[in-house]
This record gives structure tokens, sequence and C-alpha cells, in this order.
């Protein structure tokens, strides 16, 4: 049987932002498909596993972290380039 989970972990459970999943289209003619939360302040961030698309065709498909590239990832370059490794805050890493 688990243990019961501490008033601690129930504290933190309830103050996780919910991850959503979804499309959403930038007025720039980028999309993004995948999950985002809603920040403290009501805006909503990328994070976890999402494809971002520019409106120039470069396409990152990886983890995101307060809507940022963060973790693992490729990003697809139009002329045929690709990078496949580790992102912090947008960078390669």
């Amino acid at each position: 049987m688990p243990a019961k989970a501490s008033k601690k972990d129930k504290e933190k459970e309830e103050t996780q932002p919910a991850v959503l999943k979804g499309v959403y289209m930038f007025p720039n003619g980028d999309k993004y498909d995948g999950e985002y939360s809603r920040s403290d302040e009501g805006v909503l961030e990328r994070c976890g596993l999402g494809q971002h698309t520019t409106a120039d065709g470069t396409l990152y498909e990886g983890n995101w972290e307060n809507d940022r590239m963060n973790g693992q990832g490729k990003l697809y370059h139009p002329s045929g380039a690709v990078y496949e490794g580790d992102f912090v805050n947008n960078m390669f890493h």
C-alpha cells in the first residue's frame, strides 16, 4: 500500500498549474501544437511536449518550459540543417 501524501505534497499538487493541450496560431503566422499551462498572471505558456512551426518553415519539436525551448528537442531549418540535442532558454546547449 502506498504511503499517504504529506500535507506539503498535497499543497504542491494544488499549486501546480494544469497542463492543457491545444493549437495556437500566432499573429505572425507561427503555429504551436502541444502542451501549455496558464501562469499565475493568467498568461498561456508553452510547457511539456510540443511543436512550434515558424512562418518561414523552421520547426522545433521537443520540450518546453517557461514558454521557452528547454530540454531535449530537434530544430529543423528550411535549408535542411537539423540540430538534435539539449536546449536551454531557446539556445543550443
